[in-house]
This record gives structure tokens, C-alpha cells and sequence, in this order.
């Protein structure tokens, strides 16, 4: 919840400063920072913490923490309703990673600029920023990367409504997450490939099909212990019986949920 988030953020971003813990550290507290102060709503004070960071961060002869400040910058931009001031920052963090020859950094930096465009509905440019991300991900060999990746590519065809290059992509990133023991990334893709499985139409074969994912998205949260992703997987097999005429079953799902 943004109310208590923020000042738990506020305060892990205090400590990393006084200690000088960088790391990517400071900038996953301002992420949060940014998150809590935008869940309330509050976008001027999420543009002023990010600039005053990246204030920070400039001649200190540290670009990692310069690309980490200006993507989250991005993000208050973005919800300020400024997409090019948002591309343009994203820009810079992929120049100052690439000067860097940091490839992880021009991973994440690319995960930006697809939300960036997304959030300016550009599906295409944003499927883009995710191919050259994936590219990347197998040239370092970073495997949960290249999981993430594939994730938010099946996410974007899903908007394109291309549901079985959705599915497909959602089944291996689902795949690469549990060689990973990373559950919940595990759960959350197993429940794209279900959305992608039910988003094609009301064939009662793929509905089925689609059940079981979900049931089985339900499994891996309940294993990881995340009750919201249990929630959400609830609510989409409760969705999903109910249009597969399983009353019995959608009502399990909701009261489980």
C-alpha cells in the first residue's frame, strides 16, 4: 500500500546515502519511492525526488547510478503525462550505458524505453526494445533476464490480440523462471499464457486448457506465498469457469479468492 510504503522507501533510501551504498541499491529505494508516491497520486513529489537524485548522482563519475536515476525518472515523467521528455531521458541512460559497455544496464534501460512506448501506445516500438533486451540477455548469458524478456514480450502481443505468440512466449518464459526457482515470476507468466489461451475466443477446448494453466498459476503463488497473485489467479479461473459454464468450479474460485 502506497501510505506504508512510502515512508519504509524514504527511509531505505536515507540509510544507502549515508552509508554511500550504491550498487543499484539507491535507486531500487527511489524506484519504490516513486511507486508509492505515484500510487497516491502525488506526481510532482515523484518528479522532484527523481530529479533531485539524479542531481546527485551526476559528477560523481558514476554512470550506473546516473542510468538507474534517469530511467526512473522516466517513469514520473511518463505518469506526468510527458512521453517525449520520458524517451528522451531513456535515451540518455542507453548512451551512458552503452559509453559504459555495461550490458546489463542497456537491458534494463531497454525495459524502460518499452514502457515508455507502451505507455504512449507504440506496441511495435516497444516489441523492439524487448527483441534487442532478450539479444542481449542470451549474449551475457543471464537467464532470469532473458525471462523477463520473453515475459513482457508475450504481455505485448497479448495487446496485439496475437494470442498463440502470446501463449507460446509466456510458456517459456514460465519455463526459464522455474529452472530459476523464481515463483512468483513463474506464477505471473503461467497467467499470461492462460490469458493468452482464453483471450482467442469461447472454443471450449482452449477454455479448458486455460482452466488448468490458471489452476495451476494458483499452485505456484500459493507455493511462493503470494497471496495477491493468488487473488489474481482466483478471479481469472472464476472469469474463465463462468464462460466455460462451470458455475461450481467459478464459485470454488471465488470464494478461495
Amino acid at each position: 500500500k502506497p501510505a506504508k510504503a512510502l515512508p519504509a522507501s524514504r527511509e531505505a533510501l536515507s540509510i544507502f546515502r549515508d552509508i554511500d551504498y550504491r550498487h543499484g541499491w539507491q535507486a531500487s529505494s527511489l524506484f519504490a519511492l516513486i511507486r508509492a508516491h505515484l500510487g497516491k497520486s502525488e506526481v510532482d513529489l515523484a518528479l522532484r525526488a527523481a530529479s533531485q537524485h539524479l542531481q546527485r548522482c551526476r559528477g560523481r563519475s558514476d554512470s550506473a547510478e546516473e542510468v538507474y536515476g534517469l530511467q526512473v525518472l522516466s517513469i514520473a515523467l511518463l505518469a506526468d503525462g510527458r512521453p517525449d521528455e520520458a524517451l528522451h531521458s531513456c535515451r540518455e541512460a542507453k548512451d551512458l550505458a552503452e559509453e559504459a559497455e555495461d550490458l546489463l544496464l542497456q537491458i534494463g534501460v531497454r525495459h524502460s524505453m518499452m514502457w515508455v512506448h507502451f505507455g504512449s501506445e507504440d506496441v511495435e516500438l516497444a516489441l523492439e526494445q524487448m527483441r534487442e533486451a532478450q539479444g542481449l540477455a542470451r549474449e551475457l548469458g543471464k537467464r532470469n533476464e532473458e525471462a523477463i524478456a520473453k515475459h513482457n514480450l508475450a504481455f505485448l502481443y497479448l495487446q496485439k490480440k496475437e494470442y498463440r505468440r502470446a501463449k507460446a512466449l509466456a510458456e517459456e518464459s514460465a519455463a526459464l523462471f522455474a529452472a530459476l526457482e523464481e515463483k512468483r515470476n513463474e506464477g505471473s507468466s503461467w497467467l499470461l499464457a492462460a490469458k493468452a489461451l482464453g483471450g482467442g475466443g469461447g472454443d471450449q477446448a482452449k477454455l479448458q486448457d486455460a482452466i488448468g494453466l490458471c489452476a495451476h498459476a494458483q499452485e505456484v503463488f500459493a507455493e511462493a506465498r503470494d497471496l495477491l497473485g493468488e487473488y489474481e489467479a482466483s478471479r481469472m479461473l472464476a472469469t474463465l469457469s463462468l464462460r466455460s459454464n462451470l458455475t461450481e468450479r467459478a464459485l470454488s474460485a471465488a470464494e478461495r479468492g
